[in-house]
């Protein structure tokens, strides 16, 4: 997913980059629309891959206590 995030910020200053040459002010508009959009799903993905990582950090491993109904702390009120 890094190689995606990264994929996409390329394009995106890409299309900066093509908007700082561009004459045409509608064109210009829409290339720093488009990299406005990549940068966003570049942000997008990155917190989605944080929060994955977030959560795969906090689910109970297989065989734990938390999974096997052993951990004396269930029983607690």
């Amino acid at each position: 997913m890094m190689e995606r995030i990264a994929h996409y910020r390329e394009l995106a200053a890409q299309f900066r980059q093509w908007a700082e040459s561009e004459t045409v002010p509608e064109a210009r508009d829409g290339l720093l629309d488009m990299a406005r959009q990549y940068e966003r799903l570049a942000i997008e993905l990155q917190a989605s891959a944080a929060t994955a990582k977030d959560e795969a950090r906090v689910q109970p491993k297989p065989g734990s206590p938390e999974l096997d109904g052993d951990d004396d702390r269930a029983s607690c009120p």
